[in-house]
């Protein structure tokens, strides 16, 4: 402990009778000295230098991703290299208007570019000589496909659900129907049509309107316009029944045949404000007589042949009826 103590004592005296400031000072200039003969050295170090593209061949999109990036190797000193540091991130712009593109088996355009080409930019950007050709890649790739524009149907990607005893009235109506795609050729022709984001809607009881938006997983397609208003008319339904005569259908020539009963009872369900619609002509039920082992049957199947699109659901009240042969 009294070492521990003279030690401490000796070092008090000697930081006593040194001047901090000076300490300071000569500090500072030997790491000034230290640091202009690190940066008078020569480097050599890679550098990314970031590329913007412009002005595509009339009626052409690309398709491809080109490069973001050139890395060039520069050799200078320090302090150049600290310059250059803080300019390298202004892109270099090509101008792809005037482009000598091919066509491919695939029936898109391709075309690539020399990267030695813009190593006078480069060099001007950064401010040092000439870099050569030392560029990579050594070449940029691009691929283009035509620019089209086609109007395609509305796909509403929906699920609803209703409370008892209401139902939706008619289609969904979509405004608009068709919008209008603008990308590649390629994609564009094979899409039949555009879906919309989902639309859950739960235990509706009355009627909806919604904005929904469009969707595409290309990217280089465009949506003209990019969202569509669904609306959706929710209405009760309810359970009627008409009676309609028995309809017999056959390819035997000058056979009749007569049924028992010869009309049937058809029960069905519809929108409450559809009913209005219902006729005599409605319904169609018929028998179907396609060969002569009618002579070995005694009943035949009825069945509903046509019935309106805006009826739910529809049954007959027999299953089956008895007949005689006329003729």
């Amino acid at each position: 402990m009294n070492r521990f103590n003279q030690i401490w004592q000796l070092l008090r005296n000697s930081l006593s009778r040194l001047d901090l400031k000076v300490y300071l000072i000569c500090v500072l200039i030997s790491a000034f000295i230290w640091l202009m003969m690190k940066m008078s050295d020569e480097y050599s170090k890679e550098i990314e230098i970031p590329i913007g593209y412009s002005d595509y061949p009339p009626g052409m999109i690309l398709v491809n991703k080109p490069v973001s990036a050139l890395k060039v190797q520069v050799e200078s000193q320090g302090f150049k290299m600290m310059t250059i540091a803080l300019r390298n991130n202004k892109k270099v712009h090509i101008d792809l208007s005037k482009l000598e593109l091919r066509r491919t088996k695939y029936k898109r355009w391709v075309a690539s570019i020399p990267s030695y080409l813009f190593s006078y930019d480069i060099s001007s950007q950064l401010g040092v000589d000439p870099i050569g050709d030392n560029i990579k890649p050594d070449s940029i790739y691009f691929v283009f496909d035509t620019l089209v524009t086609k109007k395609v149907p509305v796909k509403v990607n929906s699920r609803l659900s209703f409370v008892q005893g209401a139902t939706l009235y008619r289609k969904l109506e979509i405004d608009p129907p068709k919008v209008e795609v603008t990308g590649p050729a390629l994609a564009v022709k094979r899409m039949k049509y555009v879906a919309t984001d989902s639309l859950v809607l739960e235990r509706l009881d009355k009627s909806f309107t919604r904005k929904l938006k469009l969707r595409t997983e290309n990217k280089l397609i465009k949506l003209n316009p990019a969202t569509v208003i669904v609306k959706g008319a929710v209405a009760k339904f309810s359970e009627f029944s008409t009676t309609v005569p028995l309809v017999v259908e056959t390819n035997i020539p000058d056979l009749k045949i007569r049924t028992f009963p010869s009309r049937v009872k058809v029960t069905f369900s519809l929108p409450i404000p559809d009913y209005e619609r219902i006729s005599d002509s409605s319904f169609v039920v018929a028998v179907s007589v396609d060969s002569m082992d009618i002579l070995t049957k005694d009943h035949l199947i009825p069945r509903i042949v046509r019935k309106p699109e805006y009826v739910k659901s529809a049954f007959l009240n027999v299953d089956k009826v008895e007949f005689i042969i006329l003729k």
